[in-house]
């Protein structure tokens, strides 16, 4: 949700956020302070993690006082708080094993097709032996191409460049 939802959300709707690490509590709290919503006594650094540990939700306005307020989740659950996890209400998306395995394979097969096509000068063979042909072979694969009849290697795909040939 863009920003200004988000904070529009916490300062007027019944919401309290659920941080599961003491990093999230801190980017909570910072975000907190740069979007107007304080402590009452407290420093901005004040994260109050320790009580509750990874069950810690933070309240905007808790009994009309306009400042933050923490306590545990089963708390602001049984006072009727809709309580979202940090990661859900600032949309941070967290990727899994198998996404990052994914995202990898899927990665190396772009760097893969991108190194395929782009241009590789063919190799000219020492011996030609074929009357009014030239042969070649694929810089890539090594297959052997005859005369200059595809900008692409039939064998593998790859591009190549006939760019300083005669």
């Amino acid at each position: 949700m863009p920003n200004l939802e988000r904070v529009n959300k916490f300062k007027n709707e019944n919401v309290a956020v659920n941080c599961e690490t003491e990093e999230e509590a801190k980017s909570f709290i910072e975000w907190c302070y740069a979007n107007g919503f304080e402590w009452y006594h407290s420093k901005s650094d004040e994260t109050y993690f320790d009580y509750y540990k990874n069950k810690t939700c933070y309240t905007f306005n808790f009994c009309d006082c306009e400042h933050l307020g923490y306590g545990p989740k089963h708390f602001h659950e049984e006072k009727g708080y809709e309580v979202i996890k940090y990661k859900d209400f600032m949309g941070v998306k967290k990727i899994t094993n198998l996404e990052a395995v994914a995202s990898t394979e899927e990665y190396n097969e772009y760097l893969e097709l991108k190194e395929k096509a782009t241009p590789k000068k063919a190799i000219k063979d020492e011996i030609q032996d074929i009357r009014y042909i030239t042969k070649y072979t694929c810089p890539k694969c090594g297959g052997k191409i005859t005369g200059r009849v595809s900008d692409y290697c039939y064998h593998c795909g790859q591009a190549l460049d006939w760019s300083d040939e005669e």
